[in-house]
């Protein structure tokens, strides 16, 4: 009746192979001996240099491994503490039932190298659903985060979210050849497979490695050993969620094969909702022939940054051309709407949470908070922010704020101000934001309106009212409330954020509604972040039972009388013909996604090597991280399965 994890030394298995060890066999070695050893052989410096005095033995991994194969089949963990999913053993053959040769394409590689490869759809791994892998030419694949490591450790293995075929200092310049075959579909029945074919060791052509790793979208990780060195190195093999299992003993994981599950079945897990489609974000663009008025294509985009380059004053009136129509607006359809942000768990290995749009309510004209029951004027001039204490705790994204940034251009935004006016997806990611109304507002050219901020008993209101655009005569009224953070049992529990606009100028010009955790969520992509359409998202918030103030956290999911309810609530519906319930805490909601797939994308700007994305140069182009061809947009209807 316990429970059935894996303890942690065996939840994601790995050993070390070296001729060190008095282990004839399959000389493996302690985690104190591999440790030990690093220092005194491998430091990370500017002269790898020889690998110092080895034993005249094997290190036992050809023995052990040529031409056999093994497959990783992940199980859900009671227990996620130390990682989300048990990869237990099985399927360990003398055969290489699945090895592929044809269909692949070439993966830019050089020595100590790591490239982002974005795939056609997603794979599941380690908790999350993730759409790109990192392939690194020292013999691994690693998830969220590149890595050039060539001095196989333990400790190194387990620094990363990583599949390690054969970790060592592997150099492709001097020779073989690294690939990719993408199969990954929509459908979700399909793999990605990285193959090593015939790389040499750094400053040995004559040992070479040749090998793949196969990554099924349900979870599931085949690998396979063609021929492997008789060398003397030092060489890692296994698996990490980025946890290092204090009770780790470098054994033969293999002996512990689990003959209960079969390589044909189907993995159950529970995923988190990926990193992309974990900011829900619309981008309002007028756009002749797109029923919805949605996003264009990403080559318009770099038109367009192409001529405007960096953000200038003397760029701005260059901006949003054309006069806007009744016929075309720009498709902004949330005006009389209030919508629901609620916080979701982190993803694994992501210290950022998220937001869901959980429900709306129709508001007609009026705000839900109304301003003449008190509040404070600021003075923002064009393109301006000023700082403002929150007065209590609200957390965004995963961490906690006490004070936020207003913007003077339609949004706030943590942990520093922003004077950005270009209202492009790449701006509006940069940055912790919430955007209520992002494009190029000028509060000192709006005589009649004002931005203001009122702390509630709960929450933390600001509001712009009847501001006007640096050009032309377009009119937003809307507000953005923040839900302080509320204590339970001991537990701060995060609360969500609300947005409503009761009155908005038709236009033509470009409009982001949305919320980001900044920093372009490390490697990824502006483009690659899910396109929502708002109004879709959430149904109408039900009237509930009353609620005492400050209690929940969030009084009122609209109008006076749409209460928020009073019950907790597993996991929460997006489904259109189903109720979406504004939950008392949603920071603990588990959800169930459906990916769905969107129409190919033209490739992403070039990239650089670095995980830190950079601003658009002088001519235009984008650079993010290292990355490879765009193969397709992530994106997917959400289907969230409601629990009683």
């Amino acid at each position: 009746g316990g429970s059935l994890d894996l303890p942690n030394a065996e939840a994601t298995p790995a050993m070390l192979f070296t001729p060190w060890s008095s282990f004839s066999r399959r000389h493996l070695l302690s985690e104190a001996d591999s440790l030990g050893e690093a220092q005194s052989l491998f430091s990370d410096g500017e002269d790898k240099g020889a690998t110092g005095a080895q034993s005249t033995s094997s290190n036992g991994m050809k023995t052990m491994l040529e031409g056999k194969s093994y497959t990783y089949y992940p199980t859900q963990r009671e227990d996620t503490s130390f990682t989300a999913w048990d990869y237990r053993i099985t399927c360990v053959l003398d055969s290489l039932d699945e090895w592929e040769t044809d269909g692949f394409s070439s993966v830019r590689a050089w020595d100590d190298s790591s490239t982002q490869q974005f795939l056609t759809d997603t794979i599941k791994f380690g908790g999350m659903e993730v759409g790109s892998i990192y392939v690194g030419s020292n013999g691994y694949i690693t998830i969220g985060r590149s890595d050039g490591s060539y001095s196989p450790t333990i400790s190194r293995h387990y620094n990363r979210h990583r599949i390690s075929g054969v970790f060592t200092d592997l150099n492709p310049s001097q020779g073989g050849e690294i690939k990719i075959k993408d199969m990954t579909d929509a459908a979700g029945s399909g793999y990605v497979l990285v193959w090593w074919n015939d790389v040499p060791k750094y400053g040995n052509n004559a040992l070479t490695y040749d090998f793949q790793i196969k990554i099924y979208q349900s979870g599931k990780i085949t690998v396979m050993y063609n021929s492997i060195a008789d060398s003397r190195h030092n060489i890692a093999m296994g698996i990490s969620t980025s946890s290092f299992p204090n009770a780790y003993s470098n054994v033969d994981f293999l002996a512990r094969a689990d003959g209960r599950f079969s390589c044909a079945d189907t993995p159950s897990l529970a995923v988190a909702v990926p990193v992309t489609s974990r900011s829900p974000t619309q981008e309002f663009q007028w756009r002749s022939g797109f029923g919805r008025h949605l996003l264009a294509g990403e080559d318009d985009y770099e038109a367009e940054l192409n001529l405007v380059g960096a953000q200038s004053d003397a760029g701005k009136d260059g901006l949003n051309l054309g006069a806007s129509s009744a016929t075309n607006p720009n498709g902004f359809d949330l005006t009389g709407k209030k919508l629901t942000y609620a916080p979701l768990e982190p993803v694994a290995g992501d210290p950022n949470t998220g937001y869901a749009v959980v429900c709306q309510d129709d508001i007609g004209t009026d705000l839900p908070y109304d301003t003449s029951d008190g509040h404070t004027v600021i003075s923002l001039r064009d393109d301006d922010f000023k700082e403002v204490p929150l007065g209590k705790t609200f957390t965004f994204m995963g961490t906690a704020y006490d004070k936020v940034y207003i913007g003077s251009n339609g949004y706030l935004t943590f942990g520093s101000g922003d004077l950005s006016y270009y209202s492009h997806r790449y701006y509006h990611y940069q940055k912790p934001r919430i955007s209520g109304m992002f494009y190029d507002l000028n509060p000192s050219g709006s005589p009649n309106g004002f931005i203001s901020h009122h702390q509630k008993e709960d929450s933390f209101v600001v509001t712009f009212s009847n501001i006007k655009t640096y050009s032309g005569n377009y009119f937003n009224t809307f507000q953005i409330e923040l839900f302080f953070d509320t204590v339970m049992n001991g537990t701060t529990m995060a609360q969500p954020f609300t947005i409503a606009w009761s009155d908005v100028t038709p236009s033509t010009k470009r409009v982001i509604v949305g919320a980001s955790a900044g920093a372009l969520y490390r490697t990824t992509y502006y483009s690659r972040f899910r396109l929502f359409d708002l109004s879709a998202e959430a149904t109408v918030c039900p009237v509930e039972g009353g609620a005492a103030s400050g209690e929940l956290g969030v009084q009122s999911a609209g109008k006076p009388g749409s209460r928020l309810s009073e019950g907790g609530i597993d996991s929460l519906s997006l489904e259109s013909a189903e109720t979406g319930f504004c939950p008392r805490n949603v920071f603990n909601v588990t959800f169930q996604q459906t990916m769905g797939r969107t129409t190919a994308q033209p490739p992403p700007p070039a990239a650089a090597a670095s995980d830190t994305p950079a601003a658009p140069t002088s001519a235009g182009s984008l650079v993010f991280g290292r990355a490879a061809p765009l193969l397709a947009a992530l994106a997917g209807a959400v289907a969230l399965l409601l629990a009683a």
